[in-house]
């Protein structure tokens, strides 16, 4: 089989639908400077990040095409991730309405303190997909997995009690990559793929 072109939009939601269940993104271990061994992570509460940007990483291309890249590195914190996927080339959308979302796009959500019943170190925002028909996919504290869900927990199924008292969790900004996606690199005309043995 000959490859006529990479479908990148279609592998990078396959790879967004495919980390669903996935406890890889629960833990992200460091040594702090007095020996003690701590999880940024605590066990998947504040995965997110690390989630978003460990997908978009897997798509950088890799050398010597490194004038694309998605993120830099692996991303704990929301804010972090936000400042290195603009310096990226990720584009800031103005959100109104599901109208204004596509599907691919990676929403931030308002900082909360104390989803889902628990403290994880003050307020702090979340960030995940939109995979489309009013639906997301991040990581959700109460299993420590990356979960579809609606795209503004108006289900209300994975947190406890309301979001400061209100039916759903606001969307504060979104970032669409559609300019990446087109300069990723193609195949040659002859490239070969283990399909053929």
């Amino acid at each position: 089989m000959q490859i006529k072109k990479y479908l990148w939009h279609k592998t990078y939601l396959s790879r967004i639908l495919g980390s669903i269940n996935s406890s890889i993104w629960r833990n992200f271990w460091v040594e702090d400077e007095e020996g003690n061994v701590v999880d940024l992570l605590k066990n998947g509460d504040l995965s997110c990040g690390v989630h978003v940007s460990g997908i978009l990483l897997n798509l950088n291309p890799r050398p010597p095409a490194e004038q694309v890249k998605f993120v830099t590195a692996p991303i704990v914190r929301v804010d972090q991730l936000y400042e290195d996927m603009v310096n990226n080339g990720w584009e800031k959308i103005e959100y109104n309405s599901k109208e204004d979302l596509k599907v691919g796009d990676v929403i931030f959500w308002e900082e909360l303190r104390g989803y889902n019943g628990r403290e994880a170190g003050g307020p702090h925002g979340h960030c995940g997909f939109y995979v489309g028909d009013e639906s997301a996919v991040s990581v959700i504290p109460r299993t420590g997995t990356p979960q579809m869900h609606d795209y503004l927990y108006r289900d209300q199924q994975d947190y406890i009690g309301s979001f400061n008292g209100k039916e759903q969790r606001k969307i504060t900004l979104v970032l669409r990559n559609d300019n990446l996606m087109e300069r990723l690199v193609q195949p040659a005309q002859a490239i070969k793929t283990d399909i053929d043995a």
